[in-house]
This record gives structure tokens, sequence and C-alpha cells, in this order.
């Protein structure tokens, strides 16, 4: 590490660094671009290819006339990628970098889109202000269309919404035991043994289901349990566990038995 360096910097440097060509398009973001193209351009039933994957060549892939392709490219290549659909005539409808779009106008025959709106927050972290480039109206220049604007930025608000739900720790009430929660109580030391008469079991509790399931006990059972755990993780904080060194492991393999 060099001087003057902190340890932050250093570690940094050893990070991939994430590029425009990293960026997996978000699912939700893609469904609200591929909804509105195939409005938008009347596709009917088209079928949208996306060769733009992992191992993908999408030179040699083959895309029959009636298809169009949808896809978030490689922004590094996109130029190349231009110019290859357009010389074997397939439509396209692709992601590009906001900043770059008129550039991609020099073919003649290339519209360059302008949503608005927030910036795209890729698979990868990436945020990318993101425009598109398509042949589907080769009569249209550019575009402002802030309704697909407005309909990424639904897609990505509902997204996040729907992510952060399912981070939420749902708290049962304390006479009710899960599955995980009864294997809680055995991995700190809480042994027990409850008999079927001591036990109901549930699916849910107040409407709201239970994954894997679970048991009813009594309120004092519960109260038992919960006291006991939190005896047994307040004895397992006080213990200090020391190891043998290997000397003192190998003599003790030396003593005898009996």
């Amino acid at each position: 590490m060099a001087r003057n360096e902190s340890y932050d910097d250093f570690v940094e440097k050893f990070k991939p660094k994430r590029t425009t060509d990293d960026c997996f398009t978000p699912p939700a973001v893609y469904a609200a671009v591929a909804d509105w193209v195939r409005a938008e351009y009347a596709l009917g039933d088209a079928p949208f290819l996306r060769p733009f994957k992992p191992g993908g060549n999408y030179e040699g892939e083959e895309v029959p006339p009636e298809a169009v392709v949808v896809d978030n490219p490689p922004f590094s290549i996109l130029s190349k990628i231009l110019d290859n659909y357009r010389a074997r005539g397939v439509r396209f409808f692709l992601f590009c970098p906001c900043l770059t779009a008129t550039g991609y106008l020099r073919s003649g025959d290339v519209t360059a889109l302008f949503p608005g709106g927030k910036n795209v927050v890729y698979e990868n972290g990436a945020v990318v202000s993101t425009a598109f480039v398509t042949n589907l109206r080769p009569a249209e220049a550019v575009r402002l269309v802030p309704s697909l604007g407005a309909l990424i930025a639904e897609a990505q608000a509902k997204a996040k919404a729907k992510a952060k739900a399912k981070k939420q720790r749902i708290v049962y009430p304390d006479v009710v035991f899960s599955s995980a929660r009864l294997n809680a109580l055995a991995t700190v030391g809480v042994g027990a043994t409850l008999t079927r008469e001591q036990c109901a079991f549930v699916r849910k509790v107040g409407g709201v289901g239970i994954y894997g399931s679970g048991i009813l006990v009594h309120p004092l059972t519960a109260e038992g349990f919960h006291e006991r755990e939190r005896h047994e993780r307040k004895r397992a904080n006080l213990q200090v566990r020391v190891s043998l060194t290997p000397e003192e492991a190998y003599r003790a393999r030396m003593l005898a038995t009996e």
C-alpha cells in the first residue's frame, strides 16, 4: 500500500469496475418498455428477441422478418450493432446511453427516443441515463416520449417497493413458534419436549401465513421458552472458550483412558 493511501482507497483499486456493457435490464423495466413498444408500433404478436446475453452471438443469430430485437445491447459496440442490423434488415428497438443517442442518427434511418424521467437503475447497480434507438419508423428522426419515461419510473418504483416488502421481517405473537423459530431455540441450547396436548398445529395466524407452518402453545409455555432462551444467550455471552494448543492436544491424546 502506497504511503498516504487510505485502506479504503487501497481496497477500491482491486474492486471490479462496472461498465455500461454490464448493465443487465431489470425485468420490470424491460417489461414496461416492451409493452410500450408493442402498443406504440402496433406490433401485435410479433416475437421480441433478446440476443444480447453472456455468450450470445448477435451477428450469427437468425432474426425472422416478423421478429423485432428489443433488448439492451453492450453500449460500447452499439454503432457496430446498428450497422449489422441495418445491413441485414433486422427491425430493432434498443436501449442506448442518453448522452450519445443523437450520434446514431448518422445512418438516416434510425430514430432516437428520449423518455425523460429518472435514470434506469440496472441489475448491477449502475445508474445510466437511458434513451432508445429504433428503425421501426424510419421517417422519424427524434422523439420525446415522456409517457415511456413515466412507465419506466413507475416500473422501477413498484419493483423497489416489492423488494422492500420482501425484506420486511414478520413478527408473530409470542405464543406462535415457526419451524425456524423452534430450530433457533435449539441452536442456543434450549431443550424441550411438547406433547400433542401442549401444542396445536397452525399454518397461519391473524390471516398471515407462516412459512413452513408452526405451532401454537400456552402463554406460560411460551414465556418459559423465551425466558430460557434469554438465559442461554446470556450464559453463552459470559463464556470464554479456550482452545488447546497443538502440544496440549497431543498430550491429551497420549493419556490413558482408564
